[in-house]
């Protein structure tokens, strides 16, 4: 029994028909024919009931189209996967980041996957998260990784991590003997914020709506380690997550009383297309977050 003889027994089969699974097949019908006798001799067993014209499973026959299916199933899969590892030789991953996760979070994972496979190419940009859903839908860029709580309907996301928002700050900074802070307690204060379009910027208007003040702004910037710079400095404090401080030794990080989270995920256009490289890496960083959780 080989795996063509089980392809010509299952399309009789679903055929009810020598004829029809022949003209399927694109084989002459004799063959069909002779194909499924030699079967059902190997196996000394009728496979199908012959009644004038019409043909249905015995009840070998039927126990014996149940394992087909799994087992060509199964060749399927292995062939698809063995394509796969090929391509996987080569290619390109485009993915679009926040600043802040592109710079404390993705290195260590994009040496770990590059490492794992050399051949594949990375293409990296770093967008707010509004603008990281239109490169999506438009088609700049095949994944994102965006807030797993607040993005389009025509996205679809995978789970990577919760990362609590912080108030950065100089470590001689004013309110360094603080535990916690309030919106209240800053709103006078310097601030270095993203333009808008940035989740962090959307919590500050959170803060902002939610207290009724506006925030003292001194500097809009997309530019992360200007931002960071400048705060080390003493010129006002941002809003971080707290990743960011924990390798920026210059930084204090001061929490919320009421915390603040952000949870982000892999994100990718409902129903687009995955070229096995993007497939790939998807499957990388959830396997890299599940092995942390």
């Amino acid at each position: 029994m080989d795996k063509r003889q089980l392809q010509i027994f299952r399309q009789v089969a679903i055929s009810q028909s020598f004829t029809k699974a022949a003209l399927e097949l694109h084989m002459a019908q004799p063959a069909v024919s002779i194909a499924v006798k030699k079967l059902e001799d190997e196996l000394a067993t009728p496979l199908f009931n012959r009644i004038d014209r019409r043909i249905g499973l015995t009840a070998a026959g039927e126990k014996l189209l149940f394992r087909a299916e799994r087992i060509l199933s199964e060749f399927q899969q292995a062939k698809d996967e063995l394509r796969e590892l090929e391509a996987l030789k080569s290619g390109q991953v485009r993915l679009d980041t926040p600043a802040m996760l592109g710079s404390y979070y993705l290195p260590e994972k994009l040496i770990g996957f590059r490492q794992a496979y050399p051949g594949i190419d990375l293409h990296i940009t770093a967008e707010g998260t509004q603008r990281a859903e239109q490169m999506l839908l438009d088609g700049s860029t095949d994944m994102a990784i965006v807030n797993v709580r607040q993005h389009s309907e025509l996205i679809e996301s995978s789970y990577l991590l919760r990362e609590e928002v912080v108030l950065c700050m100089a470590l001689d900074h004013p309110f360094a003997e603080k535990t916690a802070v309030d919106f209240h307690d800053i709103k006078d204060e310097p601030l270095l914020v993203y333009h808008q379009g940035y989740h962090l910027r959307q919590i500050l208007n959170h803060l902002e709506a939610k207290s009724g003040h506006k925030a003292n702004i001194i500097v809009e910037t997309d530019i992360l380690r200007l931002m960071v710079n400048m705060v080390a400095s003493g010129q006002g404090m941002c809003l971080c997550l707290r990743r960011l401080v924990e390798e920026e030794q210059e930084l204090l990080a001061l929490p919320f009383h009421e915390p603040q989270y952000i949870e982000m995920g892999m994100g990718w256009k409902k129903g687009g297309y995955l070229s096995p490289a993007n497939r790939a890496f998807v499957n990388y960083l959830i396997g890299e977050a599940e092995g942390i959780q």
